[in-house]
């Protein structure tokens, strides 16, 4: 049971850590290519920065937001996973399993 446990928290990790690189990355280049493209926002043509920043940042926005639900249950997950470890791999006596509570 310990082995499945941490298998399933090592992936949950591991997917948690992915989203974040690939959420950075699409950010990395979402902004670029929107700035090369000169992209401007007829409906706010009385802006006066660049639209390329707002055009990115929408679609961004939207990477981020699913990222940010994604973190939720992976965090969750991975809390839920160590907290199961922790109860199937705690020591038999007393004293070890208030050792380890208190440690993790």
């Amino acid at each position: 049971m310990t082995r499945v446990l941490t298998t399933i928290h090592l992936c949950v990790l591991g997917l948690w850590a992915g989203a974040l690189l690939m959420a950075g990355g699409a950010a990395a280049v979402i902004f670029p290519t929107v700035k090369d493209l000169q992209a401007q926002v007829p409906a706010l043509s009385t802006y006066t920065g660049e639209h390329w920043r707002l055009v990115g940042g929408r679609v961004a926005n939207k990477i981020f937001l699913i990222t940010d639900i994604a973190q939720l249950i992976l965090a969750g997950t991975a809390l839920l996973t160590l907290a199961m470890l922790g109860v199937c791999s705690a020591p038999a006596s007393r004293a070890g399993r208030v050792a380890y509570v208190w440690i993790a």
